[in-house]
C-alpha cells in the first residue's frame, strides 16, 4: 500500500490536522488527498456530556452543519503542513504517472 500521512497538533491542543495521500495499487485512479480534523482533548477522553450533546443538537437545527470548527496553527506550523502536503503531493502524482507509463 502506497501512503504518505502526517499529522499537525492545533495549538489549542483539544484538535489536530491529518492528511492522507493514499496511491494504491489495484486503483487506476489518480491519488486522493484526504484533510481530516480529530478531536484530541477533552472531547477524546470520555463521554461527551449532556449539555454538549445539546449545544450539538442546537448547532444542526440552526445550521443544518453538522459541526462548525477551526484549526489554529502557529505560522511556522501552517507553513510546514503547507510544504509537506505539497511534497506528498508531489512524490505520489510522480509515482502514480511513474506506474502508468510502465502499464503502457
Amino acid at each position: 500500500m502506497n501512503k504518505i500521512s502526517k499529522i499537525y497538533k492545533c495549538d489549542c491542543f483539544t484538535e489536530s490536522l491529518q492528511f492522507d495521500i493514499d496511491y494504491e495499487e489495484p486503483f487506476n485512479y489518480e491519488p486522493s488527498v484526504n484533510i481530516c480534523m480529530w478531536n484530541i482533548g477533552k472531547y477524546g477522553t470520555g463521554n461527551v456530556g449532556l449539555k454538549e450533546r445539546l449545544r450539538w443538537c442546537k448547532q444542526i437545527l440552526k445550521t443544518g452543519n453538522m459541526w462548525s470548527d477551526e484549526i489554529i496553527l502557529d505560522l511556522s506550523t501552517a507553513e510546514q503542513f503547507a510544504i509537506d502536503l505539497l511534497d506528498a503531493i508531489k512524490i505520489a502524482r510522480k509515482d502514480f504517472e511513474d506506474k502508468l507509463n510502465q502499464s503502457s
